[in-house]
């Protein structure tokens, strides 16, 4: 760091790099968050007049309390935010985000009029009733009860009604009158303004980081995302000293999430030179750089060829196998294919391939909502005994899946554990839940057929 009178030292410069490694963890391989901030804020998105750019609906399902719904500039980029006059809910920076978000929005702006704020944490599970059956049946209801359930609250007894003041470093806390003294701890700081800053990215970028690195590597995969900086961060298209800030980080750790499940329970195993891997419950989201789905083949050097099939209902079409532009790894082209089958994976088994592993995101088995539909696809998985990883956002989830499996009788190759390679990029969690931030694929289980 430099010394009191010194300018800083610009972020590629080797004393970053040597600091970047020296602090790192595996829960926030990159620079302190004091030091990537301002070089993240250089954009048209952190910039003092302007707004920024709009984020894609698919990369913008998260409603943060105090940013504008279309950009998510807000407090942490210096801008005045207005409110929708009726609802009182839904947040801009500027008249011309609101008017962007009008046709969306007014599907459900007088439903959300009509909700009471909660005034203590053991009134949002009531209120969390009153507002679903508001919105349910509206156009844009799902968005909409995210940007009720993400309103702003007090972080301590989530206070809805009463003043809030926020917290003036990230921005992303808030706390009422009779807490106002509270402790605000600096990883939730942290992780709050990297929740920020990654949207902010996206608006500058126009999507998610989501790349692969470039060079085979030696086996076994670390064990954490430290160690894989150390060994990989200069083994990128994007310059290392990108990645030693926290949003690029944070979203490359996400997109490699997927890929690095499948070499962490293949990796010592014979995997065949073809591997097919199925991806059951996948949406939309999944399918964005697809590129990063080569880092596989970094780490698994007998595989000469990829095929992975998205299977789900909420997926928008059925698409046949394509092959996905080619990218050089190792001075050879390896081909990665993908295919789209819109149904549930027991009603399309027989129209693919038969899998090395499969793969299932957050796919809320324990949820009541969801039970009736995994129940034949689970036995057909456990039936046919390929190596099949579940994860979850947190510890609960992925607990309460695994319980599920063992109660259909599922042969453990691993128990709900925390995932060294979860993404790493932060979502707020909504109020009375443990956690203040939850990750993708945070726990993991992977079992094979059925216990004897």
């Amino acid at each position: 760091m430099a010394h009191p009178g010194q300018p800083m030292p610009t972020l590629d410069s080797p004393e970053m790099l040597l600091l970047r490694s020296e602090c790192a963890t595996d829960d926030a391989p990159w620079l302190p968050s004091d030091v990537w901030l301002p070089q993240a804020k250089r954009g048209a998105w952190g910039g003092g007049a302007g707004t920024g750019a709009a984020i894609e609906p698919v990369f913008n399902a998260g409603r943060l309390p105090f940013c504008c719904v279309v950009c998510k500039r807000g407090g942490l980029t210096g801008t005045k935010l207005i409110q929708c006059g009726r609802c009182k809910v839904a947040r801009y920076c500027c008249k011309a985000h609101a008017r962007a978000h009008w046709p969306a929005h007014k599907h459900c702006c007088a439903a959300l009029a009509g909700l009471a704020k909660p005034a203590a944490e053991a009134d949002w599970r009531a209120s969390l009733v009153a507002a679903r059956l508001a919105l349910r049946r509206l156009p844009e209801g799902d968005d909409a009860l995210q940007s009720w359930l993400h309103q702003p609250r007090c972080a301590v007894c989530g206070d809805a009604a009463s003043p809030l003041k926020r917290c003036q470093r990230c921005h992303g806390a808030a706390f009422c009158d009779r807490h106002r003294d509270a402790a605000h701890e600096r990883a939730s700081c942290d992780a709050a303004m990297l929740e920020i800053a990654c949207f902010g990215m996206i608006s500058d970028m126009g999507a998610p980081l989501t790349i692969a690195s470039r060079s085979p590597a030696r086996a076994p995969l670390p064990g954490g995302w430290k160690a894989y900086f150390d060994m990989k961060i200069w083994d990128f298209e994007v310059p290392a000293y990108i990645l030693s800030m926290g949003p690029p980080a944070a979203m490359l750790t996400e997109g490699l999430s997927l890929p690095l499940l499948v070499v962490r329970f293949l990796e010592r195993r014979d995997v065949p030179a073809s591997l097919v891997v199925h991806v059951v419950g996948a949406a939309a989201p999944e399918l964005v750089g697809l590129h990063r789905l080569r880092e596989i083949f970094a780490w698994l050097p007998r595989v000469d060829e990829l095929r992975v099939q998205f299977v789900g209902p909420d997926l928008a079409r059925d698409r046949a196998e394509a092959r996905a532009p080619d990218e050089r790894d190792g001075g050879s082209v390896k081909p990665v294919f993908f295919s789209e089958t819109r149904a549930y994976y027991h009603d399309a088994r027989r129209r693919l391939r038969t899998p090395t592993i499969v793969l299932a995101q957050h796919g809320g088995l324990h949820d009541p909502l969801f039970a009736a539909a995994w129940a034949p696809t689970l036995d057909l998985l456990l039936d046919e005994g390929a190596p099949c990883v579940f994860t979850g956002y947190n510890e609960a989830e992925g607990a309460a899946d695994a319980a599920v499996l063992r109660e259909r009788g599922a042969k453990f190759v691993a128990d709900a554990h925390l995932n060294p390679f979860r993404g790493l990029r932060p979502y707020s969690e909504v109020a009375g839940c443990a956690a203040e931030f939850y990750h993708v694929n945070a726990y993991a289980c992977c079992v094979e057929g059925r216990a004897q």
